[in-house]
């Protein structure tokens, strides 16, 4: 679960918490392809947001 510094970097504070509750995460992953289109989002870092 040390993955959050990864998740830091991004001004996503609402999806942060979102992460952190593990209630979300299939929402979080649509999310995910959203911040493609914003942030310069890595593979890695889609990975990550499906391990959690």
């Amino acid at each position: 679960m040390v993955h959050y510094p990864m998740f830091i970097r991004y001004p996503v504070h609402k999806v942060y918490m979102m992460v952190h509750t593990n209630f979300i995460v299939h929402e979080y992953l649509s999310i995910g392809m959203d911040l493609l289109s914003h942030f310069d989002v890595t593979q890695i870092d889609l990975l990550i947001s499906v391990q959690i």
